[in-house]
């Protein structure tokens, strides 16, 4: 349902690559670009880390706090629509069904070739 509504808003579509996993051409999805980004990330955590030891700590701004809201919305969302397409499965099937049974996910779920039933 709200899945739909979005969808019906004509906005250009994410490269398949981005939507499903595509081993070697997904983002992350090999060891060498997992490797990098850890690093970097690391990197950037620990050096601004050092910088700041010394220094107090920034308030938090109008900008921050519009930013977060927003994140937060976005999470919301997500959340409601992860929800959306579970709830109706747990509900007329069952707690057991919806976790272990290989139907139970959607074509949305995309973590299917993942799993393995119980």
């Amino acid at each position: 349902m709200l899945a739909d509504l979005l969808l019906s808003f004509p906005v250009p579509r994410p490269p398949t690559y981005l939507t499903s996993y595509q081993p070697g051409v997904t983002p992350l999805s090999t060891v060498p670009s997992v490797a990098t980004t850890v690093a970097i990330y690391l990197s950037i955590v620990f050096g601004i880390h050092t910088y700041q030891k010394d220094r107090a700590p920034k308030k938090l701004n109008t900008l921050f706090q519009i930013h977060n809201i927003l994140l937060s919305s976005v999470s919301g969302l997500l959340l409601v629509l992860i929800l959306e397409e579970i709830l109706p499965t747990l509900w007329n099937k069952g707690v057991f069904y919806a976790f272990c049974s290989a139907d139970a996910w959607t074509e949305v779920s995309t973590f299917r070739r993942f799993s393995r039933p119980c």
